[in-house]
């Protein structure tokens, strides 16, 4: 078996086999951008001429609880640097024991 990593619209680059660690894949709750906005307003039209509102996308059906958010490796015998804010690295740490 390979395993591939795909940044952003990148090409597909392939995961060492000699890569050791684990692999850490981050959910978040399913959302939307729209469930935070006043439900009249419309965002959209059919070929039909009806119009779609903040409202129809809120109750609209959702696939499933949480969705995929970000994923990164932890290395073994690898410390970790100083990770950007609100990224995959960061939110690492809080799986790993102090000092490490």
């Amino acid at each position: 078996m390979r395993w591939y990593n795909q940044r952003e619209q990148g090409a597909l680059d392939e995961i060492s086999p000699h890569l050791h660690g684990v692999w850490l894949t981050f959910y978040a709750p399913t959302g939307s951008v729209f469930d935070s906005v006043a439900p009249d307003p419309v965002v959209g039209s059919r070929p039909d001429g009806t119009v779609t509102t903040v409202g129809d996308v809120q109750t609209g059906p959702r696939l499933a609880p949480l969705s995929w958010n970000d994923e990164t490796v932890l290395l073994y015998g690898v410390p970790f640097g100083k990770p950007e804010p609100d990224t995959a690295e960061e939110w690492a740490l809080v799986v790993t024991p102090p000092g490490n």
